[in-house]
């Protein structure tokens, strides 16, 4: 891969670590570390926040840095070990959506037919045994939530069931309305914590940060000062994205692509660079009109 392609690849998969995100993935090694110990009953996790921010993101590459292996026992039976599981939830959500959902994220074919449900719990807690599955992430708790089919708190109980049967800990993943199903009990209460993954509200050093480390991943051919104040940069990255990370990532990788940097046979490094002319065009393309504080702060609440 030459440097021209190279830095396409690093644009398109931009992915920046940040102290928020490192601080949960630092609790999630956390509850995994004590489950090892098994002095204790599994931990739990609830983690919220806004559409974009980056929760499924965060997760899956938390999965991507955990990964699995192939176990052969004695008999010469190949296991596939994962000690991180990511699913997302069914949509619409039932109790046997739900099982046979872990199994297909276990890397299994569901159950054809018309499956009992007994025998999907069974497959489900033989797998998650013999690929000595530690913890599973459960995105889109807002299914839960909204489903017609199934009460919320039948729901809760089936996650409390597949942790106590499997002894896995349980990560549940949803917008701030969800946090309403980890206070919906004092059991779910006691055994969930909860963690939220904030925008960045304001344009400060923490979001100057973010930016400069961005930077540093794209490591464009001559610096621009992505995070740096003077520059401009900053304010109109936040002014337009509302410091939530998704639409940052978006409006860069336009940018780019608008100088021709991520097209097939690009190779002028001198063209990947960006001004705020620049930025301004790849705004139009990818936002459009500006949204105000008032509208945005009512979206941020549906």
């Amino acid at each position: 891969m030459n440097p021209c392609e190279e830095l396409a690849n690093r644009i398109i998969n931009l992915y920046v670590l940040h102290p928020k995100v490192e601080e949960i993935w630092a609790t999630l090694d956390s509850i995994r570390f004590h489950r090892s110990k098994k002095k204790s009953a599994p931990r739990h996790l609830f983690i919220v926040g806004q559409s974009g921010v980056g929760k499924s993101e965060m997760l899956k590459k938390y999965v991507e840095h955990n990964p699995g292996y192939i176990h052969v026992d004695e008999e010469g039976t190949e296991y596939d070990i994962k000690p991180v599981v990511f699913m997302e939830l069914p949509n619409p959500f039932t109790i046997l959506e739900f099982y046979q959902t872990i199994i297909k994220a276990l890397g299994a074919p569901p159950i054809t037919g018309v499956p009992r449900i007994g025998d999907v719990k069974r497959r489900v807690f033989t797998l998650l045994k013999h690929q000595k599955v530690e913890m599973l992430i459960l995105d889109e708790m807002s299914y839960i939530k909204n489903t017609k089919y199934v009460k919320s708190s039948d729901s809760m109980e089936a996650l409390k069931h597949v942790s106590n049967e499997a002894g896995i800990s349980i990560v549940c993943v949803g917008t701030p309305d969800t946090e309403e199903l980890q206070k919906s009990s004092f059991q779910y209460y006691r055994r969930f914590s909860l963690r939220k993954l904030l925008r960045f509200e304001t344009c400060n050093e923490e979001f100057c940060n973010f930016l400069t480390a961005i930077e540093g991943q794209v490591d464009l051919p001559a610096p621009i000062g992505l995070g740096n104040m003077e520059t401009g940069y900053p304010q109109l990255l936040h002014l337009w994205t509302k410091g939530i990370v998704e639409r940052v990532h978006t409006l860069l990788i336009e940018a780019f692509k608008i100088q021709g940097v991520l097209d097939e046979g690009f190779n002028d490094l001198s063209k990947a660079n960006l001004t705020i002319d620049i930025l301004v065009k790849a705004k139009q393309i990818t936002f459009g009109s500006d949204m105000d504080d008032a509208e945005f702060e009512k979206m941020l609440s549906m």
